[in-house]
């Protein structure tokens, strides 16, 4: 069933639609479209929420169509984790201590804080900390953690927040999900009206096959594609002639020949596949900051970050999708978002493992069709599951 809140977070009346569609995203947030009859929609939605799903969806975009068949409406947005964005940071932030600390950290800089645990613990002048420098949300913490594990944390200063706080449980093996916490309708003009009480949850692995012959899987699709692959990036930095940096050279470029020094970034992890030793080269001119005498360690450490962005733009594609069965396994009691599960290709007679990195619900006609996105496969061992 679909729940339909308006502003203040109030539930309105049930009502008909055509389509749903819900996709849900482990590592970054996910989106919704709903599709009605213009006389079935109210204005006055501004948050969809679904049963048994931990999202809410707030209504973005609202599209009007006049067919010869009727009016008809599509409204669409994110759900509420995307609105971490609407903070950022006007310096880097650097710590080391748990998980919790940390994502305290990040919402005590990143976002406004008229209610809640942070602002209670926090208050105002955390030394060194620097508050937001706008009102953004009513408020942002996570749920206390039992985890004590000490991490760190690194987040670039204009970074958006959610960016930041998405990064940071990824390499800890977190997801995120949260919940709307509304402001008095009375202090609108004044204040925020919506805030966010998030959970970090813990990635799990999951002794899930999805498996046709196991009536488990539809269809599966596996995809990959190392025409675009490069596993040595060069990077190539013009500079004056005055300055004396270590390792230079003259180059020919734009019709006259100009000082240089270059970087080097290899990950063969990223090579080819099946053509023995061989490495694709590619070359990059970078525009590092700050090119002055006594300060090349600093030129060069600003290369190598764009020459493993680069690689990034250009990394080999491998993933896996299946339109999966409500039979063996049910969604999301057997297996949800985040969740480590084993796809087989009997055909191939491979088995890959691989997280569920999206899900993506579609409901119409009384009738919901899941389908699943699985992040980097890790090749297994096949082995026949009965």
């Amino acid at each position: 069933m679909i729940i339909y809140l308006d502003k203040t977070g109030q539930e309105l009346p049930q009502r008909d639609f055509i389509e749903l569609q819900w996709t849900r995203k482990c590592f970054e947030p996910g989106s919704f479209s709903l599709y009605v009859r213009a006389e079935d929609w109210d204005k006055n939605i501004k948050y969809i929420q679904l049963d048994d799903r931990p999202e809410t969806g707030i209504v973005q975009k609202v599209q009007y169509e006049y067919l010869p068949e009727g009016d008809f409406i599509t409204a669409s947005g994110f759900f509420i984790e995307k609105l971490l964005d609407w903070g950022a940071s006007i310096t880097d932030i650097s710590a080391e201590t748990t998980v919790l600390a940390n994502l305290d950290l990040l919402c005590f800089t990143l976002y406004s804080q008229y209610t809640g645990r942070i602002k209670d613990e926090h208050g105002i002048g955390n030394g060194e900390v620097f508050p937001p420098f706008t009102s953004n949300l009513y408020c942002a913490y996570f749920e206390p953690l039992a985890s004590t594990a000490i991490t760190q944390l690194r987040a670039k200063g204009g970074e958006p927040g959610g960016k930041s706080i998405y990064d940071f449980l990824r390499v800890n093996g977190y997801r995120l999900t949260a919940k709307p916490y509304f402001n008095s309708p009375a202090r609108a003009t004044r204040e925020p009206m919506i805030g966010l009480i998030m959970e970090a949850k813990k990635l799990r692995s999951r002794d899930v096959y999805f498996n046709k012959s196991l009536g488990t899987a539809k269809n599966i699709e596996y995809v990959f594609d190392d025409s675009g692959a490069y596993p040595h990036i060069v990077g190539v930095q013009i500079i004056e002639a005055a300055i004396n940096y270590s390792h230079s050279l003259y180059i020919y470029k734009d019709s006259k020949f100009q000082k240089c020094i270059c970087e080097s970034y290899e990950y063969n992890v990223n090579a080819p596949q099946d053509v023995g030793a061989a490495k694709p080269l590619r070359v990059i001119y970078t525009t590092a900051n700050d090119i002055e005498n006594g300060k090349e360690a600093s030129v060069r450490a600003q290369m190598q970050n764009a020459l493993k962005l680069e690689l990034l733009n250009n990394y080999k594609v491998e993933h896996i999708s299946c339109e999966v069965l409500q039979d063996r396994y049910i969604y999301p009691r057997d297996y949800d978002l985040g969740d480590l599960c084993s796809v087989q290709l009997d055909e191939l007679e491979v088995e890959y493992s691989a997280r569920i990195v999206e899900v993506r619900e579609v409901y119409h006609k009384n009738i919901c069709e899941i389908e699943i996105v699985l992040g980097t496969p890790t090749r297994k061992e096949y082995q026949k599951v009965l």
